[in-house]
């Protein structure tokens, strides 16, 4: 039988399908959360309902540009469904643009969907669950100060930081840790030999596995005195 309940945001594609597909597998229903990709999350949700017919995927459409909304998904999940006791942040928005060439609407946008969302989801879960975890996705490049994705690594960088607040504040009920990954998959926008060009880069020069990923996961929900921790899944590259 699942034994508790997990909230996905972003969960229709990308590194977001493969974490609920895979919290699915290990038995906890899986609250997908998506945006455009309606879809997306209702194949996946039927997918998921007939290889775990005991267990419940709902798909929450929340548009998290109004971050100050954000804490409504909780509401919105089924009544029968248990309290969320696994939260995990991994909606992103990747836009390019420098500082000097970044307007506001932009800075805005990126914040609201990669810090201010993250930071509304994490305060509603404090309040509505008594005992819990959130995992947030962060990126290697926190490690850094390039600035071709200002907005996005400003926003990145933020959350980094209330990771480890929101860690302190919250001990001992909710432990709040976080994943850092390299180059899992090339960016929607980018070039493929950008992306070779940055696995070649990294220490391990490799690609960083879903797999891997997956086992981070696995790790700190398996170890309950961990909170405040990133893992960097990079190959090296924060190095």
């Amino acid at each position: 039988m699942p034994h508790s309940s997990a909230l996905v945001t972003g969960s229709s594609k990308r590194i977001g399908r493969e974490i609920a597909i895979h919290l699915a597998q290990i038995g906890y229903h899986v609250a997908l959360h998506c945006h455009h990709s309606t879809d997306d999350a209702l194949a996946l949700s039927q997918q998921l309902t007939v290889l775990h017919p005991q267990q419940m995927f709902p798909v929450v459409c929340h548009n998290l540009e109004h971050w100050e909304m954000a804490g409504t998904i909780f509401s919105q999940l089924p009544p029968e469904m248990p309290h969320v006791q696994l939260l995990v942040n991994n909606a992103s928005l990747f836009e390019p643009g420098t500082l000097s060439h970044t307007p506001p609407e932009q800075l805005l946008r990126n914040h609201a969907i990669n810090f201010f969302a993250p930071l509304e989801l994490m305060r509603a879960f404090e309040k509505q669950t008594p005992q819990g975890h959130i995992i947030n996705i962060l990126d290697t490049q926190i490690c850094r100060n390039t600035s071709t994705h200002a907005a996005y690594l400003l926003a990145k960088k933020s959350l980094m930081h209330l990771t480890q607040m929101a860690a302190l504040e919250w001990a001992p009920r909710i432990r709040v840790n976080a994943i850092a990954p390299g180059p899992v998959l090339p960016a929607t926008d980018g070039l493929p030999n950008r992306f070779e060009s940055v696995i070649k880069q990294s220490p391990m020069q490799q690609a960083v596995s879903i797999e891997t990923l997956l086992n981070g996961i696995d790790f700190l929900n398996s170890a309950p005195q961990i909170t405040g921790q990133i893992i960097y899944a990079d190959s090296g590259s924060h190095l």
